[in-house]
């Protein structure tokens, strides 16, 4: 629900296209922003009245809805790809190739959407570091420039075995972080705070994984990083939120 790469958002993801008299109901939506121009409130305020039900992935959300006046919000939800076991998204490595070729490369993933030099720094300077391959993967061609060996658009299969098999993922995604997180691997965050950030730190809190999200602070720790992870904790809370997110949907 956020503005889009032009600044402005779209109406088509406030379901503005179907007609007046069919049901709205919203899992797991997000603003990522927390602040917005007067005019795009008025806008968000009169397509999200229309809808019967509200579920939203940030608890900023939640805040932002209740500051409208808006009352069809049921609160904050787990995100979508964190209601399907491991087992469910194993199945996915159709490619047993894609698999293999990364399972004995020592590397350093980085998943990266903003423009942002500072995460691109930090990246190489934790591959030098740790003596590890820095590879890079992306959809976009300019990011080849920014540093490690660059993958361009993967298909699922090997975006995932490329998640499976990283020492340590370097991100400012969500669901960079969400991946990392299902495949139990050793990640930092990069805090963006101009888009997404708000999403970012309620997926943290709720693994209790806050210092995960590293922001101007520059940590090269090698124990840290590969082994600062209590993944038995991380499952415990998944495990809980998973079945309640189910029967809520």
């Amino acid at each position: 629900w956020g503005p889009m790469m032009n600044g402005v958002y779209d109406s088509a993801y406030f379901l503005q296209f179907v007609g007046k008299d069919s049901r709205k109901l919203a899992y797991a939506a997000s603003f990522g922003k927390t602040k917005f121009d007067e005019t795009t409130v008025v806008a968000y305020k009169k397509m999200l009245s229309e809808y019967d039900k509200i579920a939203v992935r940030e608890k900023s959300a939640v805040s932002l809805l209740e500051e409208w006046g808006l009352n069809n919000c049921l609160g904050q939800v787990l995100d979508p790809t964190l209601l399907l076991d491991m087992s469910q998204w194993t199945n996915l490595l159709i490619k047993k190739n894609d698999f293999d070729k990364y399972k004995d490369l020592k590397y350093i993933l980085v998943y990266q959407i903003h423009n942002d030099p500072k995460l691109s720094g930090y990246a190489k300077r934790l591959a030098k570091h740790t003596g590890m391959e820095l590879l890079r993967v992306n959809p976009m061609l300019h990011q080849a420039l920014r540093g490690g060996k660059f993958i361009c658009s993967p298909d699922l299969s090997e975006f995932l075995s490329l998640v499976a098999n990283a020492s340590c993922i370097v991100t400012d995604s969500f669901h960079g972080t969400v991946f990392s997180i299902l495949h139990h691997r050793p990640f930092v965050v990069i805090a963006n705070k101009t888009r997404g950030l708000a999403r970012i730190e309620t997926l943290l809190n709720t693994f209790d994984l806050k210092d995960r999200l590293i922001g101007t602070t520059i940590n090269c720790n090698r124990e840290w990083l590969l082994s600062g992870i209590q993944w038995n904790n991380v499952d415990v809370i998944l495990r809980e939120k998973r079945e309640l997110f189910k029967r809520f949907i």
